[in-house]
């Protein structure tokens, strides 16, 4: 092998692992189905399931089964997500949530997190009503809690 073929198969392979050490997390260990359980303050918890698929849309989606403390999708299939190279992780979207038997609340959810062991998301909930712009300087969610997701699986 020649001194020029060495150098060059030295410098692909320097490259393929500098490159993987620098490249971004496996969006692949989030993509599926989850649910959530999401506690704001000084209120009860509430169920949601999402969905997220490897294009960076997803979806939020209504708890199985019945729950009376729900929290329901205003546009199915309108979130977005993306994960970082801290395995840490943002799914944000439009929802509602049920006021009494007759109202509801609409607003954007943010769930910012940690993929922990590759079927638990933990990390912090907020909520923004649908007047406030979340990604404007000086928002302030009117909710803000905890929330604790667990991969669907089956």
């Amino acid at each position: 092998m020649s001194m020029t073929t060495k150098a060059a198969l030295v410098l692909v392979v320097f490259t393929h692992v500098i490159g993987l050490q620098a490249g971004p997390a496996r969006s692949s260990d989030v993509i599926g189905n989850w649910k959530a359980e999401i506690t704001f303050n000084n209120e009860p918890s509430r169920s949601l399931r999402f969905d997220l698929q490897s294009s960076g849309k997803g979806a939020f989606l209504p708890p199985l089964g019945p729950a009376p403390n729900q929290i329901l999708p205003t546009e199915p299939g309108s979130a977005e997500w993306r994960q970082s190279e801290e395995q840490s992780f943002r799914i944000s979207g439009p929802v509602q949530f049920p006021l009494g038997n007759i109202a509801v609340e609409r607003g954007t959810l943010i769930l910012e997190g940690k993929v922990e062991g590759g079927n638990s998301i933990t990390g912090k909930a907020s909520f923004f009503p649908a007047d406030q712009n979340p990604t404007s300087s000086g928002a302030k969610p009117s909710k803000s809690g905890t929330f604790k997701a667990t991969r669907i699986t089956g």
